[in-house]
């Protein structure tokens, strides 16, 4: 069929030919049925010759025009006339990045906005699974009001399904193709391609993030970081060069920025970041605190976490000294001191992105707190409750049970930093102390020292013990900055940004590794990503078993560490006297926490009144605790305490809105309260699809609609199956499907499913209990009684 403009195709009128490429002729075009311009790229004829092709393209297209983002061209439609098929797209008026490239480089306000925004569509995509395989800046357009949008997201991989010879290399070149699998085909552009895509290995979300590093590089120097007077050149260049400074073309960026295309452009995938959020998380921070793209930050940054967190230490044995200092005003019975809680201090200075030294520098002085036998030290988790609100001292220290509240502020101008504390007996809502520090950041071991020396000078006349004059030795300063964002990461964040969590602590490793509590990170984190599916199980707690151990060999006296091991003998080698014993230890070289771990493992057992009375005092230690919280609720639903259960499972989610398994575990408890109609209520209102489909199935099959329960479980079934095999045992039982939950028991035992802890007593699974293949099960877990 001839097209040309001022045709009509189904209800779309040609006006304009706008492009053409390696994936068709592109034209504006008048949807006339609602009355919009849109842009209608025609694809090759050859989609029509390939059924098996043509299913496997709308399929995939399906997903990319599920994509809604600011950032990213919409695709509308996909239209057929006979042999013809074309694409219905979002028409997006302004200019190409290609058009913006230009000597010297594009200036850096600009620079680092389109960055960002790119970014953030690339996560979008990525997270869908969608990844574009031809980024280039001929694909990125600038709207009239600045904004980017990526053109032609997922469509090249969608399209690339037949053999052609490479083609120029130029700036506007278009899409390539060649042979890949008999499924698929290699797809890009010379010039941006990674060298796993031109040597025809398997492409991923990091293939899009060394062309996203080659299209920063060109933006800021004004050419491409791999030329050659010919494909061939470019391409050896590509798989063999290391790209020349950005300097060398007479443009100055700050080097936190050029490490970051360098992170990019690395030749072996598994050297770059690991996901496009970790990457994002690097630029937004690099934005929010250089406005001007000129300084050289990483030092200065370093030495402000590394003074703080001294100067906070110092703050706190001081104003403990003060305080039970015999014989001075302020001086309190000793058994008055009973609890302390640390607020985070609050960023007085115009750096935004600052807010993990709060959470990182707190969690330093907890730890360190936690060795003084007398003292109870509210955790950060309750603490960190009260960030930003302005609320009466005396409210606070009631809800924490703490007579005692530390505060403050940080302020840094240039290279000095001012830190002020104060501390306030919670009860009376009075001031009991207070102190300025103020110094230069030129030497930050200096500074370590002379704060050290006060701190040794406030303690001659206190009962603090020895152990604080010797300070212990002090990190990497960077290793240290990097192990606190992968931490405030990880309870700030959400499950996806848990790549970006093992990212952090995988840079803190690279650059100190010996630094204990960055393995324990990892190891935390890996457990994270296999017990929510994200990881294959094995996998998962292999890669945190050896970070575990790995952090023990480092320091065996590292509380945190034999709590991680503790967790991994208990959930995935089902060994319950060594995950007993590593728990024990926990809690003795740090008795201020570690004992809910303690708690979860007499949960396991089915002993659940003393798992209760265990998460209590775990929670009296730290009220707000929402993990801690949650697992109470669940041990009381286990015993069947199903109003107790109900209360403290609100209580979680009214604290943290949006929490996953919140919601799912109110419908739980409201199933049990026999309240079908609450329970359904409750988990369509959970924000984790794998727990909100893994609930439906219940309450429908309660409620008594059984067709919408089936339909229900299919769509579970069909969507998490695979990475849940315990939950898919519950649902049967209780449907009362007993063949179908022993199977999938058998399932979820062979995979070393960790949902598994929590089977013995479990109401879900009442319909199995008076059978012989449960106990045979518990005899395997040796959990039988």
């Amino acid at each position: 069929m001839l097209i040309g403009v001022g045709q009509t195709l189904s209800h779309y009128r040609l006006l304009k030919k706008i492009g053409e490429g390696g994936m068709g002729e592109v034209y504006l075009a008048e949807d006339t049925s609602l009355k919009r311009r849109v842009a209608l790229k025609l694809l090759p004829e050859s989609m029509a010759t390939n059924p098996e092709g043509l299913t496997r393209f709308r399929r995939e297209a399906e997903a990319v025009a599920a994509l809604n983002h600011p950032h990213i061209v919409t695709l509308y439609s996909i239209e057929e006339i006979g042999d013809l098929h074309f694409l219905t797209m979002e028409y997006v008026e302004g200019n190409s990045l290609a058009n913006l490239i230009r000597p010297g480089g594009v200036e850096w306000p600009q620079l680092i906005e389109i960055a960002c925004e790119i970014a953030e569509a690339l996560c979008a995509a990525h997270e869908r699974g969608i990844v574009h395989r031809d980024l280039k800046p001929a694909n990125v357009m600038l709207t009239a009001e600045g904004r980017v949008k990526v053109l032609d997201f997922g469509l090249a991989k969608l399209g690339g399904r037949r053999e052609e010879p490479l083609a120029a290399s130029g700036p506007s070149a278009p899409t390539q193709r060649g042979p890949l699998t008999s499924a698929d085909a290699i797809v890009g552009t010379v010039p941006y391609m990674a060298p796993e895509q031109l040597k025809h290995e398997p492409v991923d979300a990091r293939t899009d993030l060394f062309a996203f590093g080659v299209l920063l590089y060109e933006l800021a120097a004004g050419r491409r970081p791999f030329e050659g007077n010919s494909p061939a050149e470019t391409v050896s260049a590509i798989l063999r060069d290391t790209p020349p400074p950005i300097a060398d073309s007479g443009r100055d960026v700050c080097q936190p920025f050029e490490s970051i295309i360098e992170h990019c452009l690395r030749k072996d995938p598994s050297e770059r970041y690991p996901s496009a959020s970790a990457l994002l998380a690097d630029l937004r921070e690099l934005r929010n605190r250089h406005d001007d793209g000129s300084s050289r930050p990483g030092r200065a940054r370093r030495a402000v976490a590394a003074a703080v967190s001294i100067a906070l230490l110092a703050i706190v044995v001081i104003s403990l000294s003060q305080l039970r200092r015999p014989g001075t005003e302020n001086s309190a019975p000793q058994t008055e001191l009973a609890s302390i809680a640390v607020l985070p201090f609050v960023n007085l200075g115009p750096e935004g992105e600052q807010d993990y030294f709060s959470y990182g520098l707190s969690e330093e002085l907890l730890n360190s707190l936690a060795q003084i036998p007398a003292l109870r030290v509210i955790s950060r988790t309750s603490s960190f409750q009260f960030k930003g609100k302005n609320q009466d001292i005396r409210k606070i220290g009631a809800l924490l049970g703490a007579n005692n509240i530390l505060e403050g502020s940080v302020r840094r101008s240039g290279r000095r930093i001012r830190i002020t504390a104060q501390l306030i007996d919670a009860t009376q809502g009075t001031h009991l102390w207070s102190q300025t520090f103020e110094k230069n950041l030129d030497d930050i071991f200096d500074v370590e020292d002379e704060i050290s020396r006060a701190v040794v000078q406030s303690l001659r006349v206190t009962l603090l013990g020895d152990r604080f004059l010797d300070p212990p030795p002090q990190p990497n300063p960077e290793a240290y900055t990097l192990t606190l964002q992968g931490g405030y990461l990880a309870q700030r964040g959400t499950e996806r940004d848990l790549d970006t969590v093992l990212d952090y602590y995988r840079r803190a490793l690279a650059i100190d590794p010996k630094y204990a509590p960055a393995h324990v990170g990892l190891a935390r984190t890996w457990i994270r990503l296999g017990d929510n599916g994200q990881r294959p199980v094995a996998q998962s707690y292999a890669e945190a078993r050896a970070a575990a151990n790995r952090a023990l060999e480092l320091d065996p006296n590292l509380a945190a560490a034999h709590a991680a091991l503790g967790t991994i003998q208990m959930s995935f080698d089902w060994y319950w006297k060594a995950a007993g014993e590593s728990f024990e230890r926990a809690s003795q070289l740090d008795p201020n926490n570690y004992v809910s771990h303690v708690a979860m493992l007499s949960f396991t057992s089915g002993r659940f009144e003393e798992a209760i009375e265990l998460f209590r005092q775990a929670l009296a230690r730290d009220p707000l605790q929402p993990a801690t919280t949650a697992n109470l609720a669940f041990a009381c639903y286990y015993a069947g305490h199903l109003e107790e259960a109900r209360a403290l499972a609100r209580t979680v989610v009214d604290l943290n809105p949006g929490i996953s398994r919140g919601h799912y575990r109110l419908g739980l408890i409201d199933l049990a309260r026999g309240h079908p109609d609450s329970a359904l209520a409750e988990f369509e209102q959970e924000s984790s699809d794998i727990w909100r489909l893994a609930g439906l199935p219940l309450a429908y099959h309660a409620l008594g609609r059984l067709a919408e329960a089936d339909e229900k479980l299919a769509e579970f079934t069909k969507t998490f199956s695979n990475d849940s095999a315990y939950q898919m045992a519950e649902i049967y039982a209780y449907r009362g499907e007993t063949d179908s939950a022993f199977k999938w028991l058998d399932r979820a035992y062979a995979e070393r499913d960790t949902g598994l802890t929590q089977i013995k007593g479990n109401p879900l699974l009442k319909n199995l209990v008076r059978d012989p293949r449960f106990n045979a099960i518990l005899v395997r877990l040796e959990l039988a009684s």
